[in-house]
């Protein structure tokens, strides 16, 4: 017969379609033989599926609030290394919240001081404003400086407010004084803990003591509805004197640089070699 017969190998070949995962291009491979295709071919002799990543265990909640606490504890651990440092350290904190404790007090109690609230908180917050500029040139000189300044600011506010909560008829002249000392008080240990502090610590000593002061300002706007306003002047008072005698364990800062070194450690190696 005139019809050519096909080898089982012809068969196959010609049977496949070129566009088969079975087969390759004829033409590219420029002959007739299968090309499996790789991923088919490892798809088909493996049986056994890939390993996977298991999931990461979730981390438990007491871990969670432990690194929590870690992250914000370690940056304050410079501020306490040692028994210097750590003493400045605590007595800014008291300082400052003595600072908020009076002037946030004594703004609150005004009201009750006499029957016309809106004269008393005004006549309470006028000093403010010479207050300021008095206390810069105040803290600034040569044979006052930092430390007298803010030990002198505090004493006069506890001295008021024990005149102001016992003897009502000089009630609001006692705190117009207190006020401005409590207004330059604080203008002093704003510029006080920067100075005291190395850069590397500066900002988070500012923000410990600015923290601290928060919370007592929030006392004072609590303790006349729990004390009455005599017993919270008092207590104040007796805040302010204690802040005072803190006042004198910080060292004098008016005409130094910064430091480069926290209270109490040893000077780096640079200094030591220049020296």
């Amino acid at each position: 017969s005139d019809q050519v017969r096909l080898l089982p190998d012809d068969l196959r070949t010609s049977e496949a379609s070129p566009s088969s995962p079975e087969t390759g291009s004829a033409e590219g491979a420029g002959h007739g033989h299968l090309h499996a295709n790789p991923a088919t071919s490892s798809a088909g002799d493996s049986s056994v599926a890939k390993p996977t990543a298991s999931p990461a265990a979730p981390v438990p909640i007491r871990s969670r609030a432990r690194l929590a606490m870690r992250s914000l504890v370690d940056p304050a651990r410079p501020l306490f290394s040692n028994t210097v440092v750590a003493r400045v350290t605590v007595c800014e904190m008291v300082m400052w919240g003595a600072c908020t404790l009076s002037f946030y007090g004594i703004a609150f109690n005004a009201a009750a001081m006499s029957d016309d609230p809106y004269m008393n908180v005004f006549l309470v917050s006028l000093p403010q404003i010479p207050s300021t500029f008095l206390c810069a040139r105040f803290m600034d000189h040569p044979s006052v400086g930092r430390r007298a300044a803010i030990t002198i600011m505090f004493g006069v506010v506890g001295a008021c407010l024990f005149v102001g909560a016992l003897y009502k008829p000089v009630a609001i002249a006692a705190s117009m004084v207190g006020t401005f000392c409590a207004t330059g008080a604080f203008n002093i240990v704003y510029v006080q803990v920067p100075e005291l502090y190395p850069t590397a610590v500066r900002n988070t000593a500012l923000g410990i003591c600015f923290s601290f002061s928060r919370i007592t300002s929030i006392l004072a706007s609590v303790l006349p509805s729990i004390l009455g306003p005599t017993a919270t002047l008092i207590l104040i008072a007796a805040v302010c004197l204690a802040a005072a005698v803190c006042s004198l364990s910080v060292p004098e800062t008016v005409g130094k640089g910064l430091p480069d070194r926290l209270p109490g450690a040893a000077p780096p190696a640079a200094l030591e070699q220049s020296g």
